[in-house]
């Protein structure tokens, strides 16, 4: 027969030990994304919220390791400390909640924010064809006889002969550019809007999962904020 952890205490503590230091860590790591705060950012916000919710297994595998054997094998200076940790659990949990409401409308504000740039991309796009176009109906003949006649030089193959075919061919290539532009625009919009909503439906369920489970700590570590237990983990180390 297995023996149980009690006759373990070794390991019960070295579990502790981990524990403390996964949850330095991830302290660390807090610190490191928080760093400089830049909270009316959205981009800033949409990352750190995603750097907290990657992170957040080294967090709850420290809490889980910290409250390993429950009362057994605990210092005095331990009692505070895990009372502590209890209520915490139960404040990041409340953290992990609110980050959801948060990051549905910094995604929302992202989202905006890169279809504003590929309709600003793609306006650019459109005008400097119209531009090309407007200087060739504007050029005079005898400027494109010349243009021709340099394009014929470089490129023997080059069927064009006066300045009328000209300016028909730059018209159909720009009606081209303007459809390729256009459909490059839709694409991107499709692709962008369909990452970014994933990546928000991803990270608010694993926010909604780390709630409850933070939840489920602090719950189940009711005794730690018992009097009577604490008094009793003091006598027997008194």
């Amino acid at each position: 027969m297995a023996q149980s952890t009690a006759n373990h205490p070794w390991t019960v503590s070295l579990c502790r030990l981990a524990g403390y230091g996964l949850l330095a860590i991830a302290l660390i790591n807090l610190f490191d994304a928080l760093i400089p705060f830049y909270i009316s950012d959205s981009n800033w916000r949409y990352g750190t919220i995603g750097i907290l919710i990657e992170r957040m297994p080294v967090t709850l595998v420290g809490f889980v390791l910290v409250f390993w054997g429950g009362s057994e094998y605990r210092n005095r200076w331990e009692r505070m400390l895990i009372k502590g940790l209890s209520w915490s659990s139960l404040g990041i949990g409340i953290l992990f909640l609110l980050i959801i409401p948060l990051l549905l409308r910094t995604g929302m504000t992202l989202d905006q924010q890169a279809m504003n740039q590929i309709n600003t991309q793609y306006r650019q796009q459109i005008k400097q064809l119209d531009q090309i176009e407007q200087q060739l109906t504007q050029a005079p003949e005898a400027q494109l006889n010349t243009f021709i006649t340099a394009l014929k030089s470089q490129n023997p193959s080059f069927t064009i002969t006066n300045p009328k075919s000209l300016r028909q061919q730059v018209a159909v290539e720009a009606g081209k550019a303007r459809k390729t532009a256009l459909a490059n625009s839709q694409s991107q919009k499709t692709a962008q809007r369909l990452t970014l909503r994933k990546t928000v439906l991803k990270w608010n369920l694993t926010a909604l999962v780390s709630a409850f489970l933070f939840f489920s700590v602090w719950r189940m570590t009711q005794w730690t904020r018992s009097h009577k237990v604490l008094a009793a983990m003091v006598q027997a180390k008194g």
